[in-house]
């Protein structure tokens, strides 16, 4: 989480006046204060990424519950809503924002409500499909399991081959891992 390193705007303002063209974050907002968005605007961040899974609060909570305390749906929200109000205020077209959420079982659901949610305070909503990069195969029900076992040894592909199930479950094994897309 790299809200939680103090001198994070310092880092960016550091990168932004050596030449770096592009800076950005992806934060879970946990931390997202006035101060520290006043900061991070000023920075000169270009992206800050927001995760946030789920479009309800009991979706949030059971997805998203803290490791050092609880996080609030109502207080995450409300952070990510502040920041984009003093972005206005500031009269800033940067950082650019955009929110996004891991398409699971959990979250199948909550897609319109995270979209009506979070389209008034950020620049950008988008959901994902989630993807299996562990190969964590004994989470495998006994069909996709199946269909794992008989895709590697028809297609003689190795063990332990990426995998995974879209939002209508059918269900892929890959022949190679596709890369994160926001390495920042």
């Amino acid at each position: 989480e790299p809200l939680l390193h103090p001198k994070l705007p310092d880092f960016i303002r550091y990168a932004k006046e050596r030449g770096i063209l592009e800076t950005g974050i992806n934060t879970n907002a946990t931390q997202l204060t006035e101060k520290l968005a006043v900061k991070l605007i000023e920075s000169g961040l270009d992206i800050l990424i927001y995760s946030f899974d789920g479009g309800r609060k009991e979706t949030y909570e059971s997805m998203r519950p803290g490791r050092f305390k609880e996080n609030h749906f109502e207080d995450v929200y409300e952070n990510i809503s502040r920041f984009f109000a003093i972005r206005k205020e500031m009269k800033s077209p940067f950082p650019f924002t955009k929110i996004q959420m891991i398409l699971t079982k959990q979250t199948f659901g909550d897609v319109t409500n995270f979209f009506n949610l979070f389209s008034g305070c950020v620049d950008d909503v988008a959901v994902s499909q989630y993807q299996e990069r562990g190969g964590a195969l004994e989470t495998l029900n006994s069909v996709h399991r199946e269909q794992y076992e008989r895709a590697i040894s028809n297609h003689e592909i190795p063990a332990f081959t990426p995998y995974r199930t879209d939002a209508d479950g059918t269900f892929f094994v890959s022949q190679g891992r596709v890369p994160c897309e926001q390495p920042l």
